[in-house]
């Protein structure tokens, strides 16, 4: 069981990477944040301190070919299912005995994992139930996804990406503030705290005089 269940998290994060790879910088930097914050959290990671360094030197130079407006370089399919395998593989560690967590910062492994993956963990379970409610195949790309509302609310690539970005480190502050609380009233309120503010922007709409509103039921 332990096995399939670790299958199951790797495949789940690839997926989850590849899906957000709809804006420029985006699984960049959910990349980086969480490799960033895997380091400050733990109390002993020498193990992965300079594969962090590779990674990051690695990455940060995209950012600049990425936003480019022309020859921009796309990570593509390769380029996300690598930082979701890089991902998985520092997840499955963090979930490990041998990371250890500063004790002053005693949060749960489990809300500190999914404080910083929320955004793509929200968005591939919704877009898989919707597809599904829809009756097409979840494998199936269309721009359903929470950033496209972003894009058509508006926000550019830079702004939705930013919105993400700080949506997601609000996340992480806010549940540093749950260390002593129990478990699982920890997981549920920042469950419904998360899926609120970030699933918000797919029930609104944008007008033709640049209005914002909720989307009308026909």
């Amino acid at each position: 069981l332990a096995q399939l269940l670790t299958l199951l998290i790797i495949v789940s994060i690839i997926n989850a990477i590849n899906f957000i790879d709809g804006l420029d910088g985006l699984a960049i930097s959910i990349t980086i944040i969480f490799i960033v914050s895997f380091q400050f959290f733990a109390l002993i990671s020498s193990d992965f301190y300079y594969l962090t360094i590779i990674i990051i030197t690695s990455l940060v130079p995209l950012y600049y070919f990425n936003f480019r407006d022309k020859n921009k370089v796309f990570l593509g399919d390769s380029g996300s299912y690598l930082l979701g395998g890089i991902v998985s593989i520092y997840v499955l560690h963090v979930l490990s005995q041998d990371y250890i967590i500063k004790p002053q910062f005693d949060v749960h492994k489990i809300l500190f994992v999914g404080s910083i993956l929320i955004y793509p963990i929200i968005d591939i379970i919704r877009i898989f139930v919707f597809r599904l409610y829809k009756g097409k195949s979840p494998f199936i790309a269309d721009k359903n996804h929470i950033h496209h509302h972003l894009i058509r609310l508006g926000f550019s690539h830079k702004r939705a990406t930013t919105f993400i970005l700080v949506y997601t480190c609000s996340i992480l502050i806010i549940s540093l503030f749950f260390m002593k609380q129990n478990i699982n009233i920890s997981f549920v309120i920042l469950l419904i705290l998360a899926v609120t503010i970030i699933c918000f922007p797919t029930f609104l709409t944008k007008n033709d005089s640049g209005t914002i509103g909720f989307i009308k039921k026909r």
